[in-house]
């Protein structure tokens, strides 16, 4: 959270950005009570988690283009 508090003038969408560490949060506390059951420990449950990591990784892209300077605050 603080390199992107830190970064965020670098991206070319920092809301992107911001929206993906809110679900990376809120799915953290759900697989974590998830996790803790173990009939809940299906293949369903591993599927959902490697696609919203990989959802989460791909966000990278919408959020962060190649730029060289911070955007200019209006």
């Amino acid at each position: 959270m603080v390199p992107l508090a830190q970064h965020h003038a670098y991206l070319s969408r920092p809301w992107v950005a911001w929206a993906v560490l809110v679900v990376m949060a809120a799915w953290t506390v759900v697989t974590t009570y998830a996790y803790a059951r173990p009939a809940w420990r299906t293949s369903r449950l591993l599927v959902a988690d490697l696609a919203v990591a990989f959802g989460c990784m791909f966000a990278t892209g919408l959020a962060a283009a190649p730029t060289t300077s911070p955007r200019r605050r209006r």
